[in-house]
């Protein structure tokens, strides 16, 4: 048996702290539990996941999963397709996010339904169904 139980926070440094907050509050439906101006950071939460977002320095480099050790991406779960379809729908246009690559199924054959959207400031966040309900 694991001696760890689940993830207590993820830490998300991003380029673009407001933009960040926005996109987790305003298009995820996020809380945003405090910040912290001096470090400066912004604390945010679901039903079950805290972030910390860091703001970087102006100057920082990207992350490159082939050359860059570090998170590559997470991904968060979508209750049913319809909602992930809702929420592609309202990401396609929202400001300095993109979509890095469009709903598809996991892999052939698969219920499981995904796509990939780079959030302002940088970190890549896919999302995903497993239900079809």
């Amino acid at each position: 048996m694991s001696i760890t139980n689940g993830i207590h926070h993820l830490g998300l440094s991003v380029s673009n702290l407001d933009g960040a907050v926005e996109f987790f509050t305003q298009a995820l439906g996020f809380t945003l539990t405090g910040r912290n101006h001096d470090y400066p950071a912004a604390f945010v939460k679901d039903q079950q996941i805290v972030l910390t977002l860091w703001a970087t320095e102006p100057e920082s480099v990207q992350f490159d999963r082939k050359k860059n050790e570090g998170l590559h991406h997470f991904a968060l779960n979508i209750a049913n397709h319809q909602e992930l379809e809702s929420l592609y729908a309202r990401l396609l246009d929202w400001p300095d996010a993109s979509i890095e690559k469009p709903i598809t199924a996991m892999s052939p054959n698969s219920n499981t339904r995904h796509f990939f959207v780079r959030i302002p400031g940088g970190p890549r966040v896919e999302f995903i169904s497993i239900s079809g309900e």
